[in-house]
């Protein structure tokens, strides 16, 4: 946990795909609820 220096180097990938997927799951579901109320 204090080794904060060797990420300026080489950033944390997982966590970018991480969030990247978060946001693909919310637009997805809000997408399927929009969708649920118009049709």
């Amino acid at each position: 946990m204090g080794k904060k220096k060797k990420q300026k180097k080489k950033p944390i990938e997982w966590r970018d795909l991480t969030i990247n997927a978060l946001i693909d799951l919310i637009i997805g579901i809000i997408l399927i609820i929009i969708g649920k109320y118009i049709g």
